[in-house]
């Protein structure tokens, strides 16, 4: 990807404008909210950050959420759904999984999966929740 004239990667200014632009969405729905361009560039909620234990900022500077908040057998139905749904631009998906807190505990998750482009980017929303027994 080319650089931006102020030497910023395009994915932070699509990320900046994302969040400008779903502000009122990440502040008020009741969902944990993240959205996923790639490993380095993602942003979440507080209620996401809350939800794994953890900070807004310690969440976006994760190598890899999948890797970091999700039980390892788990891990490849979010890959295979992301390559599927995200990747090839299908139609948002639902779908469960384990995931854990940065204490370790683990806990069910309902996540929907929403392609969709910003900027000729192909980005990921997410909207979670946890399952309730």
């Amino acid at each position: 990807m080319s650089a931006q004239p102020s030497g910023e990667h395009e994915h932070v200014k699509v990320l900046r404008e994302i969040m400008t632009q779903f502000s009122t969405l990440f502040e008020r729905c009741p969902d944990g909210i993240y959205v996923y361009i790639d490993d380095v560039h993602k942003t979440c909620n507080e209620k996401l950050a809350k939800m794994h234990g953890t900070t807004v900022a310690k969440w976006e500077r994760c190598e890899s959420i999948v890797d970091t908040y999700a039980v390892p057998e788990d891990r490849s139905v979010i890959v295979n759904h992301y390559m599927q749904t995200i990747q090839g631009l299908g139609s948002p998906v639902r779908f469960q999984y384990r995931a854990q807190r940065q204490d370790g505990s683990v806990f069910k998750v309902e996540l929907d999966m929403v392609p969709f482009t910003w900027g000729g980017n192909s980005v990921a929303l997410h909207f979670v929740r946890e399952v309730k027994k």
